[in-house]
């Protein structure tokens, strides 16, 4: 019981360790807002994947390209996703693998029907998507290796008469968020990107 106890234990810590990680090669972004209610129509996602709910419902998604957001050139598109739970959540769909140890340029996730996300490059998965809240890489082509933790975005929810509306922004990167202190970065983190994040800013689009 106590080697139980001790295991899970370091799981936890090595999770919120890597919470706290600097990546400078992360996709970093400007805030920017979304219509839950639109989106899926803005994105006409319908004409390559007709056959799944849209980010409003229950384990719907959609995908947004990276031409919608402004980014620090390493962002390859954003999943949204609507969970079993109702929750959103949004990451990055650049593959962990083909980036980090292949170096395989313009490889990214698509998804694969409702529930995972495919890279059509090496055909690693990530499944499950809509049941969990920190998504991971959970299968690779002919191989068994550990999982790979996808770039996550946060999300804020709020309403403006009958319609919800996303914010997403950046998850910390690091623990004093060191990814603004590269020039690269800059200019996504003038004065017009924090107003971007007051809720009385949102403006539809």
């Amino acid at each position: 019981m106590k080697r139980l106890t001790l295991y899970l234990l370091l799981i936890l810590v090595s999770q919120g360790a890597y919470a706290q990680m600097y990546d400078p090669d992360r996709p970093m972004i400007m805030p920017f807002t979304v219509c839950a209610d639109s989106i899926n129509a803005q994105m006409h996602d319908n004409l390559r994947n007709p056959y799944h709910n849209k980010v409003t419902e229950q384990m719907g998604w959609v995908e947004i390209p990276n031409t919608y957001y402004q980014h620090n050139g390493k962002s390859m598109g954003i999943i949204l996703v609507r969970t079993a739970t109702y929750c959103y959540i949004a990451f990055d769909a650049r593959r962990p693998r083909c980036f980090y140890e292949e170096e395989v340029d313009g490889s990214k996730l698509r998804m694969n029907g409702s529930l995972s996300a495919i890279c059509p490059v090496c055909k690693a998965e990530a499944q499950s998507l809509v049941n969990v809240v920190a998504p991971s890489m959970t299968r690779y082509h002919h191989e068994n290796r550990a999982p790979a933790k996808m770039n996550t975005f946060s999300v804020e929810e709020s309403k403006k008469g009958k319609k919800t509306y996303l914010l997403i922004y950046n998850a910390p990167n690091g623990t004093r968020d060191e990814w603004k202190e590269l020039p690269e970065n800059r200019f996504l983190i003038g004065k017009d990107a924090f107003n971007t994040m007051n809720k009385n800013s949102i403006i539809p689009r």
